[in-house]
């Protein structure tokens, strides 16, 4: 998504400078209906960028123009692009935007009570909605971001404290520098609406360095010879610092990755794969269906599974209300076609209910399988 909204704005930058039509709009409406179908978060993204395009065009070639050029070269693109995510999931669940939108569409798995837990989980991540905290969202997120989602569950470098001012001072007389800031303000400005886990943020990042090196760009100029070569020294060992100092951890990780890497190539890649996963795919019946708990990671199940896509609002707790008993969850379970749990012992958030947290416990009807799983961490239970 940083790459599309980067090569979409620099188009959309040059198509506004020339002649304003759907035709040299048409590139950057490609790269943003790349975006709207890359991701739920990129139709926004290109919903955003769509926006401050049209009132760039509106200033330069007035509404009807500009709402022609835009529907034609941006909207129908992004439309055209959008649509097999949207055909797909309404074939697989009646809802073309699932799982939002429920009160409209509905959708299966799914309840309003979901929704608004979802709702509540995403409102929840970060450090605060009052409007001093709004206000001081720029600041937190920089210097107090951390893991958890207290702490917007990610870093930003430092550097962002002298970039991002450098470039507001830069901005005033020089629309080269303007220009990518509004639109990374914007984003971030989305980004504060919604769920502000710092992932959401990255498409806006490149924006904001696009901004910054512009400013540098442009007051570099004016300096002479000398002065010009130390700005460009110190700069590089700001930058190289910086990343020295942000990179810690994976340069510890690729230290202790890289040797087996070159020696292995990539069967090291195996190694991510938890055992219990390999041993059940040789081991487990054909029509086995497992579940996975306090896990998502499906990617490494080579078997048919289920797993909730949101802790916070279980899809799997939803299914199996009112399972108050053991025997009632595997009775459920089986309604469903399960035949095996895979549980990860730690908890990640989601309420289960008491039944389906015996099985997880290996209570009965639930039976344990150490000649897969291997004693742990991972438990194996088949349910009989």
């Amino acid at each position: 998504l940083a790459l599309a909204c980067l090569v979409a704005f620099l188009l959309l930058e040059r198509a506004l400078a020339g002649e304003i039509s759907a035709r040299t709009l048409l590139p950057a409406g490609v790269a943003l209906g790349w975006a709207a179908g890359a991701k739920s978060t990129g139709f926004l993204l290109a919903g955003t960028l769509g926006l401050f395009a049209l009132g760039l065009a509106m200033r330069r070639a007035g509404p009807k123009r500009a709402f022609v050029a835009v529907g034609l070269g941006l909207v129908l693109p992004v439309a055209l692009l959008l649509t097999p995510w949207l055909v797909r999931s309404a074939l697989l669940t009646g809802n073309p935007v699932y799982p939002f939108l429920y009160s409209w569409f509905g959708g299966p798995e799914w309840s309003a009570a979901l929704g608004e837990r979802l709702v509540a989980w995403q409102r929840g991540i970060g450090m605060g909605r009052g409007l001093l905290d709004y206000l001081l969202l720029p600041w937190r997120v920089i210097v107090a971001g951390g893991e958890g989602y207290a702490r917007f569950d990610g870093r930003l470098g430092p550097l962002w404290l002298l970039a991002v001012p450098g470039a507001l001072a830069a901005a005033r007389r020089r629309p080269r520098v303007a220009r990518p800031l509004a639109a990374a303000a914007l984003l971030f400005a989305l980004w504060a609406a919604g769920p502000q886990q710092l992932r959401f943020l990255i498409p806006a990042l490149p924006l904001f360095a696009l901004a910054a090196g512009r400013a540098v760009a442009a007051t570099s100029g004016r300096l002479r010879g000398s002065h010009r070569r130390l700005l460009a020294w110190g700069l590089v060992a700001l930058l190289g610092g910086t990343l020295w100092f942000a990179s810690g951890r994976e340069r510890e990780r690729a230290l202790r990755i890289g040797p087996p890497l070159l020696a292995r190539g990539a069967a090291v890649r195996e190694l991510a794969v938890p055992p219990l996963f390999r041993r059940a795919d040789a081991l487990l019946p054909a029509d086995a269906r497992l579940l996975l708990l306090n896990t998502n990671q499906a990617y490494y199940c080579p078997r048919p599974c289920l797993a909730d896509s949101f802790y916070e609002a279980s899809q799997i707790a939803f299914l199996l209300a009112g399972a108050d008993t053991p025997e009632a969850a595997a009775r459920r379970l089986g309604e469903l076609g399960i035949t095996h749990l895979v549980v990860d012992p730690v908890p990640r958030g989601a309420l289960y209910p008491p039944g389906l947290q015996a099985l997880a416990a290996g209570a009965p009807p639930a039976v344990a399988m150490p000649e897969i799983d291997g004693g742990g961490p991972w438990r194996l239970y088949a349910l009989r």
